[in-house]
């Protein structure tokens, strides 16, 4: 998740189609889970489906099936 590319409101839907875990990584952003207060970057596992959702100048929350 690139800093200074998004801004508050946009969101991008991310599906991992291939057959292992990625790797969802922040660079320069505050990336947190939705519910709770934890910044770090996230794995997407095989198949997996989130959401980014920007909520203000480098401040975004992600969301989905499949994400640790």
């Amino acid at each position: 998740v690139p800093s200074g590319t998004f801004v508050a409101g946009q969101a991008v839907t991310i599906f991992n189609n291939s057959n292992s875990n990625i790797t969802i990584a922040r660079s320069g952003v505050t990336l947190w889970t939705a519910g709770t207060d934890t910044n770090t970057d996230k794995t997407l596992a095989k198949k997996g489906i989130c959401t980014v959702v920007c909520v203000s100048q480098n401040g975004f929350v992600i969301s989905g099936a499949g994400m640790s």
